[in-house]
Order: structure tokens, then C-alpha cells, then sequence
């Protein structure tokens, strides 16, 4: 299902709880049945939103809820990693790279490492690499027929 706009719970919505990155409202909406894998207009998940914010707090709370599904690709095939190694959000990049499929390519066959090192993000780059021991992301070329460190 998708939202045209984000649903109302009351005074607490999915955006003021991103604007306002409370795990309180996070939790308030969860306790309400806020569906967390409904995607809005752009195919994008609360967590998707939450890893472009850099909100810690609210991707861990999220990563521990049982029904949350982590490989959601948004309109552009970007996964919440995707986004979180463009937007250099170190922290919650280290809680995702765990759990995301690390070779999941966007609709540019894209991947997190790609994101992060065009972006120049090193620290984020530095932690796919680490994540990613045996290199299985290293050779992956996007549709420019690009390696992400080539």
C-alpha cells in the first residue's frame, strides 16, 4: 500500500515524529498500528526517511521492530543503506550494513559503496568495505559501466 500522504495517529504523524526524530512519537505510532513498511509516493519507508535524516535512535528503534522489512528499494531502487552511505550518515550506516544486502543495486546499478564514495564520504566507504570481506562489492559496475572505487 502507499501513501499519498503520511497517515494521522491522533496529533503524532510519521513526519512530526521524523521532524521532530523522537523515538517517543516513533513509539506512539507503533503502539497505534503505524504499519512501518507502508511506503509513501516516492517508495520510501519511514525507515528510508529516517537514514536520509541521520536519526540514530529512530533507525535502531525501527531495526528491532520484527516486522520491519530491510531490503525495501524505493522508486530509484534505493534501499535505507543507499541512502544512509549519500547522506554520510556514518551512525546509522554502521546499524544498517549489517542487515541490508550490501550488493543491492539501485535502478542506476548503483550500490551503497557507490553512493558513498561519489558523494566522498570516507568514513562511509571505509565501513561498506569492512562490512564487505570477501569484496563481493568491489567489482559490481553501474550502468556507466563504473567500479565504485574505479
Amino acid at each position: 500500500m502507499k501513501w499519498t500522504k503520511w497517515p494521522i495517529f491522533g496529533a503524532v504523524t510519521p513526519r512530526t515524529c521524523l521532524d521532530r526524530d523522537s523515538v517517543q512519537d516513533l513509539q506512539e505510532l507503533l503502539d497505534q498500528g503505524l504499519d512501518i513498511n507502508q511506503v509513501d509516493a516516492d517508495g520510501r519507508t519511514i525507515l528510508h526517511w529516517a537514514a536520509v535524516k541521520g536519526q540514530e535512535e529512530v533507525v535502531s528503534k525501527l531495526l528491532n521492530q520484527r516486522s520491519l522489512e530491510l531490503q525495501v528499494q524505493d522508486k530509484d531502487g534505493k534501499t535505507a543503506l543507499h541512502l544512509a552511505a549519500a547522506t554520510g550518515g556514518l551512525t546509522v550506516l554502521d546499524g544498517l550494513k549489517e542487515k541490508i544486502n550490501l550488493t543491492a543495486s539501485d535502478n542506476n546499478g548503483s550500490l551503497a559503496l557507490h553512493e558513498a564514495v561519489e558523494k566522498g564520504h570516507s568514513d562511509c566507504v571505509k565501513a561498506l568495505l569492512e562490512a564487505d570481506p570477501d569484496g563481493e562489492t568491489l567489482d559490481v559496475k553501474d550502468s556507466r559501466g563504473r567500479t565504485a572505487l574505479k
